[in-house]
C-alpha cells in the first residue's frame, strides 16, 4: 500500500496539489492565449 502512495506522490506536478488542477491551468492557459489571438486580430483588422 505504501509504495503505490509514494507511486502517486512521485508523479504529482510541480506548483499543483492534483493533476486535475495541473490540467485545469493548463486548459486556462490556452483558453487564454486563444482570447487573446481574437483580440489582437480584430484590433489589427483592416
Amino acid at each position: 500500500m505504501s509504495s503505490m502512495e509514494d507511486k502517486t506522490l512521485n508523479e504529482k506536478p510541480p506548483l499543483t496539489k492534483s493533476w486535475s488542477s495541473w490540467y485545469a491551468i493548463v486548459l486556462a492557459f490556452f483558453v487564454v492565449l486563444v482570447i487573446l489571438f481574437f483580440v489582437l486580430t480584430k484590433m489589427f483588422a483592416p
